[in-house]
């Protein structure tokens, strides 16, 4: 799965697993993107079964994923 992910995803994932739950907007935000296009790249990762909606414009990391999310993310060397 770590294949179809680009490094973008991988820092989203990153943000989300810091801050619980996120918004397009404050993802938009941190990464200086269009609040579309940050709404793209969470509904994609939702897609994937990576990260869960929770509240109409708001994810998080889906819960049976957290460990292989930490586990890739200490992989690709953003967490130590």
């Amino acid at each position: 799965w770590m294949r179809r992910l680009e490094d973008e995803d991988f820092l989203t994932l990153l943000q989300v697993s810091r801050v619980g739950r996120i918004t397009a907007e404050q993802h938009a935000r941190m990464f200086g993107w269009e609040p579309m296009k940050s709404r793209a790249a969470m509904d994609r990762l939702a897609r994937l079964g990576l990260l869960q909606k929770v509240r109409e414009e708001e994810w998080a990391l889906r819960a049976v994923r957290m460990g292989m999310v930490h586990r890739a993310l200490l992989q690709k060397g953003l967490l130590n």
